[in-house]
């Protein structure tokens, strides 16, 4: 398994999405720093609670969003070049690995920088870190880790549904949609009202996950288990369902 094309593509792939994401987002928090500053400085904030969510929640979506458009394109143009699925499925998964690792350095990072200017002027920062961080006596480690695993999901969790949806026909990408958000979540709501089952799990999962490192790690590494081998069953007999040229 030779899977270095396929990670050089990749690699320059999302090197140039991320430039462009974190330049766009430093450049609209330079932009909302300037504004703040000069508000305060001119007008004056008074008694105005104003919170910023912090770059740590936001990155999620952007991964997601990648994960969604990660595999249709790659997977046509890797297969022409004689790269099999299983080696691409591998090298999504180094990808995804690297970019949690890496977005959750420079989440953090930004974070801070983050918090102490907007702090400076008298703004707020909501900071998802702060949420998704299990307990731990090293609070630097523990808001690392909860990012990393954040980000990490929310890619290989686009990358499934986009590997759902391409194997469905055209009405199967009809009915999934009105079957899941039309009847599955309906029927779960209405269950979870009278039994309260759903949610008392649901807390009783979060308490665990919470209570250390090691169960966090744990439970999340169960969870990308789930995502990833569903996403692996779903790739390893995909085809090409398009001409390409």
């Amino acid at each position: 398994m030779n899977g270095k094309p396929a990670l050089r593509y990749h690699a320059t792939d999302f090197c140039i999405s991320l430039l462009w994401y974190y330049g766009i987002l430093i450049g609209l928090g330079i932009a909302l720093f300037a504004l703040g500053t000069y508000l305060a400085a001119y007008h004056g904030l008074g008694e105005v609670d104003v919170e910023i969510a912090a770059v740590s929640g936001i990155t999620m979506f952007y991964l997601f969003v990648a994960g969604l458009n990660s595999y249709k394109a790659d997977f046509f143009y890797l297969l022409q070049n004689g790269i099999s699925r299983r080696t691409q499925f591998v090298t999504l998964l180094i990808v995804g690995a690297v970019l949690a690792l890496l977005t959750g350095v420079i989440d953090l990072l930004l974070d801070e920088l983050m918090l102490q200017a907007l702090r400076s002027i008298g703004l707020g920062v909501i900071d998802m870190s702060d949420f998704v961080q299990p307990a731990s006596a090293f609070p630097l480690l523990s808001k690392y880790i909860g990012v990393v695993f954040l980000n990490g999901s929310a890619f290989f969790v686009g990358l499934l549904i986009t590997t759902v949806f391409y194997r469905l026909n055209t009405l199967g990408k009809i009915l999934l949609p009105i079957g899941v958000f039309g009847l599955l979540v309906p029927a779960l709501s209405f269950y979870d009202h009278y039994t309260k089952h759903l949610t008392n799990a649901s807390r009783a999962i979060d308490t665990f996950v919470r209570s250390g490192i090691l169960s966090y790690l744990l439970i999340y590494a169960v969870f990308l288990l789930i995502v990833t081998g569903l996403t692996w069953l779903l790739q390893r007999r995909a085809q090409i369902k398009s001409p390409v040229s």
